[in-house]
């Protein structure tokens, strides 16, 4: 990507600045910073250590300051969840989301819904030319573009929301195969590479940008790839109901407003805690049983049929 208008000049970009930035934006969401802190950590995550504490990181990247703010904003969501779930359930077995799906869709509407949108961008323009004066040239459909652009890429929590899918199938069907017996571990850096090539067209220089760039296998938790996916369909059919809910939902964000979305989660979803199955969960907050369709319709408008210009 070139220098110049709608992409991010090769200054630097503090660490302690973007800190303050993503504090500043987790804060509005609702993210109370003395029931919770924000850390570092070479992979972004959400760690609940008791009752009213919940602890969030998230990397940073001295040439773009978007990176951390994305990771933070999906941390966050994750952190919504946990915190708002009602106190009395802390301990038991329904004080827990509804599933890791379930909390994969809370952490994607926060960064990606949310977080990507032209309306938040709008919010987020003044509170970044503050933080950053280089970025002030960029403008708010700027910036959109860059956040938006549908590119191939080696690193899946980088990636874009169209082609982010993919690194999941990835995943998924390379777990599938280990777990059935038909991929040894000796031959998995390999078929990943090849699995790489066949969803996304381009192979990884090295085992760093490929097969060991997630924790997730080392820390023996297979299966939880597909809670990704999940979350993005979660997210899609959520949205719709709570752009139901609330007509004004795009000035409210634009405006910075985001205590009547957080409310309407508070109510809907993270007042049952455990207690519902997540399709269950899904079919009360929606009417509607899960459906990929919504996503899809989300997806189609945004990057299809928006009329900003690429």
């Amino acid at each position: 990507e070139k220098e110049g208008k709608g992409s991010l000049k090769k200054g630097s970009f503090p660490i302690d600045k973007q800190r303050e930035l993503i504090q500043r934006v987790i804060s509005a969401f609702g993210f109370d910073l003395y029931a919770g802190r924000l850390d570092t950590s070479p992979h972004p995550f959400t760690e609940v250590v008791g009752l009213n504490d919940v602890r969030i990181t998230t990397r940073y990247d001295e040439a773009d300051p978007f990176q951390a703010l994305l990771a933070a904003m999906h941390e966050c969501g994750h952190a919504l969840y946990d915190l708002n779930i009602p106190k009395e359930f802390f301990g038991l077995p329904i004080g827990d989301g509804a599933s890791a799906g379930m909390h994969e869709g809370q952490a994607r509407f926060w960064e990606n819904i949310v977080g990507r949108s032209l309306p938040f961008l709008t919010f987020l323009k003044p509170i970044l030319d503050s933080t950053f004066p280089s970025l002030s040239e960029m403008s708010v459909v700027d910036i959109w573009k860059k956040l938006n652009t549908v590119r191939r890429s080696l690193i899946r929590v980088s990636s874009d929301e169209i082609t982010y899918n993919l690194h999941i199938i990835v995943r998924f069907e390379l777990e599938e195969a280990m777990i059935n017996e038909r991929l040894s571990i000796e031959d998995l850096p390999y078929a990943w590479d090849e699995k790489m090539n066949e969803y996304l067209g381009i192979r990884p220089d090295n085992h760093r940008n490929g097969v060991l760039q997630d924790i997730h296998w080392a820390s023996g938790h297979f299966g939880y790839f597909p809670s990704y996916m999940l979350g993005n369909i979660y997210a899609g059919q959520i949205y719709w109901k709570l752009k139901e809910n609330l007509p004004d939902l795009d000035k409210m964000v634009s405006e910075g407003n985001f205590k009547a979305i957080l409310e309407w989660f508070k109510e809907n979803i993270y007042s049952k805690g455990k207690f519902f199955e997540p399709l269950e969960m899904i079919k009360a907050v929606t009417r509607e049983n899960l459906s990929p369709s919504y996503l899809v319709r989300y997806l189609e408008e945004k990057f299809l049929r928006n009329p900003i210009k690429r």
